[in-house]
């Protein structure tokens, strides 16, 4: 019915689990300061390590664009529904590190729209990185929630104005480290939105700069 959301009760409540999960994780997971790792207590350590100060937050900004490949569906109203959409966005994202060059949990607030579409979602994910030298490739695997809002016509062709979905997402990226706080980023994003009557897959390519501190 038009102007009402659209919700699959089970797999958002299984998807939002998921999320909350990843959440408990990280705030439980008490951060393994390098110090730590090598038994030093701190004390006597050479000026010179300062250069390998290890920062605990990350804020980045990325830009990007979104393809999704939508469901087979009938048109509510005769209007013309997309197989597939283009969307470009913004990605601000709050990164914390729970063990140095081992494992980051990131929670992301993307922006991404068209002239039909605006999607507003939360992702939460896992970052594994691989430090090689200046170079470091990592693997994101995590959850995320959506509110998509459908303009006009589209929201009469797809018969509801907003859906509120949940789904999983994955991603492959590789950061520049620049200096002691600035890193660079690009990435690759697959989300697989099992919760949409709309939307099945989405596929992102974003590029952007980050801040440790």
């Amino acid at each position: 019915m038009k102007g009402t959301s659209s919700i699959n009760h089970p797999a958002v409540s299984f998807t939002v689990a998921s999320a909350l999960g990843l959440l408990l994780a990280a705030a439980v997971c008490t951060p393994v300061r390098a110090d730590d790792q090598d038994g030093s207590d701190g004390s006597g350590d050479d000026p010179s390590a300062s250069a390998d100060t290890q920062y605990w937050n990350i804020f980045t900004l990325k830009v990007g664009h979104l393809y999704a490949v939508n469901q087979p569906r009938e048109s509510a109203s005769g209007h013309e529904t997309p197989e597939t959409e283009h969307l470009l966005g913004l990605v601000p994202s709050y990164g914390r590190v729970l063990i140095p060059q081992r494992l980051t949990f990131e929670v992301a607030l993307p922006f991404f729209a068209n002239t039909e579409r605006f999607d507003t979602p939360i992702d939460l994910t896992l970052i594994f990185p691989f430090r090689f030298g200046s170079f470091e490739p990592y693997i994101a695997v995590g959850a995320t929630i959506n509110w998509k809002i459908f303009a006009g016509e589209r929201g009469e062709a797809e018969g509801t104005d907003v859906e509120f979905v949940a789904g999983f997402t994955g991603g492959l990226g590789l950061a520049y480290i620049i200096d002691d706080h600035w890193v660079a980023e690009i990435e690759l994003i697959y989300a697989w939105i099992p919760t949409s009557h709309i939307v099945e897959h989405e596929f992102a390519q974003l590029a952007g700069i980050g801040y440790a501190f």
